[in-house]
């Protein structure tokens, strides 16, 4: 097991046992977009150019409340997820990453890569947890993203088609705030 996937999953656990301890890290409001901006910034920094990310929203747009830790682990264990999918034979690994408005109080996140897909057989089971498709893996990760966007009032759904692509939709709730948090 490498020691990216280590890492991954001490952070999952780690998470897991925070849903036990009730002095965990409160709900904040915060910007989704420089969160995956952040992300994109991490990847580009390790060499990697194939996660880009499209948005017709301004940061002010996409304002959501919650666990900021939990929301920034379980997007970065399905960016992980996309860019792993991509066997060997593909010559260009490319994760794409949209944030678009779904309505006025709900904004829609989509993750896009080109790889091996997923079985419709295999769909509920990795939605679940403690399924993989990998050969190193806990499968765990995607149900916990799950379960922290539902957490939030969000929702995660999984489109596939094997061999050729695989779509992960998150719909959020955006923040009532009219105010940039980041400011003072």
């Amino acid at each position: 097991m490498n020691l990216n996937a280590v890492s991954r999953i001490e952070s999952i656990i780690s998470d897991l046992s925070c849903q036990e301890n009730k002095n965990e890290i409160p709900n904040k409001t915060f910007s989704i977009l420089l969160q995956l901006q952040d992300l994109i910034y991490e990847e580009r920094c390790k060499g990697n150019e194939s996660v880009s990310i499209k948005s017709n929203l301004n940061y002010l747009q996409t304002f959501i409340h919650g666990n900021e830790i939990k929301v920034l682990r379980a997007l970065r264990n399905l960016i992980n997820n996309a860019l792993e999918s991509y066997t060997e034979g593909h010559e260009v690994k490319k994760v794409l990453i949209s944030l678009m408005r779904e309505s006025d109080q709900k904004i829609r996140l989509e993750i896009n890569d080109y790889g091996k897909g997923i079985s419709k057989e295999d769909i509920p089971k990795v939605l679940g947890g403690g399924f993989t498709t990998k050969s190193e893996g806990s499968g765990i990760g995607l149900s916990s993203a799950k379960k922290t966007f539902e957490s939030i009032g969000g929702n995660l759904k999984l489109e596939t088609k094997q061999s050729e692509w695989t779509t992960i939709t998150i719909i959020l709730n955006t923040s009532n705030s009219k105010k940039d948090p980041y400011t003072l």
